[in-house]
């Protein structure tokens, strides 16, 4: 249904939505810290709807209102153990005080996050829910 949609819109030469409900850029991602708790805790928590059933994937984006659950998922993912202070530390650097008001991916956060703390990015390790 996606696919269908996406060559329409080219073909009319509509722009691309951002929050347009199931077509939209951003219809299933979040960068609010509660949202993305729950979502990498049980999907069905905050999706109305399964992304795949319209060929859409869930997306987890880093902003500055993002919270410490879906850092601690990053570094879970890259097999590091910080304690609360790093952890701390690392909240500020890359979620509360972050410039302009532009969203990141979840998988160029963790590319930025291993690099910082020397740990390789593991293939096939970037999903939003695992």
């Amino acid at each position: 249904m996606y696919e269908a949609y996406t060559a329409l819109r080219r073909t009319i030469r509509l722009e691309e939505p951002r929050n347009k409900a199931i077509f939209g850029t951003y219809a299933f991602g979040t960068a609010a810290g509660i949202h993305q708790q729950g979502i990498l805790r049980n999907p069905a928590t905050y999706e109305y709807v399964e992304p795949a059933r319209f060929g859409r994937e869930r997306s987890i984006l880093i902003g500055r209102h993002s919270g410490r659950a879906v850092l601690r998922h990053l570094l879970d993912q890259l097999g590091v153990e910080v304690d609360n202070e790093r952890l701390a530390e690392l909240y500020r650097v890359h979620i509360a005080e972050r410039t302009g008001a532009d969203c990141e991916d979840l998988a160029v956060v963790k590319a930025r996050l291993a690099r910082e703390l020397g740990t390789p990015v593991l293939a096939g390790a970037v999903s939003s829910t695992g």
